[in-house]
């Protein structure tokens, strides 16, 4: 493919920007975020997330529409676009991940029954009532 028609299957597949679609997008991830920051207060934090996957359905769907319409819809550059955009905050996470993880902040293996709490953490550990902690002391109290 050209260099012309690749620039002009990138004017097809752009679209204008609109702030009503970022706004939206900013609601989910502050919900998804509060979620995360309160668990026992903000109970369904994860329509965030549906909402987010549906609005960049939405958007990508846009992208491909008009390029097909234009007559230059090319899978690999499609995906060449998304892993451009993508990759770089995917490696920053993992790197992130992997140097919180290496500097011993991960959970123990504390919790008896395997659950996990909000935050990821053995619930045994928690201290939120209702968890295995609270359960299994209540039980020991009982005896």
């Amino acid at each position: 493919m050209g260099s012309s028609a690749m620039s002009e299957q990138h004017h097809y597949a752009r679209q204008a920007y609109r702030a009503d679609i970022d706004g939206m997008r900013a609601i989910a991830i502050i919900v998804v975020v509060l979620y995360h920051a309160f668990p026992t207060k903000l109970h369904g934090g994860f329509v965030g997330v549906d909402i987010f996957f549906v609005i960049s359905g939405y958007l990508i769907s846009g992208i491909i529409l008009r390029s097909v319409a234009a007559g230059g819809f090319d899978f690999l550059l499609f995906y060449a676009r998304r892993v451009k955009r993508l990759f770089p905050a995917l490696a920053l996470v993992f790197a992130a991940s992997l140097a919180f993880a290496s500097c011993g902040g991960r959970p123990s293996a504390g919790a008896v029954d395997g659950s996990v709490d909000a935050s990821g953490y053995p619930a045994s550990e928690s201290g939120v009532p209702g968890s295995a902690r609270s359960s299994s002391s209540a039980r020991r109290s009982a005896s």
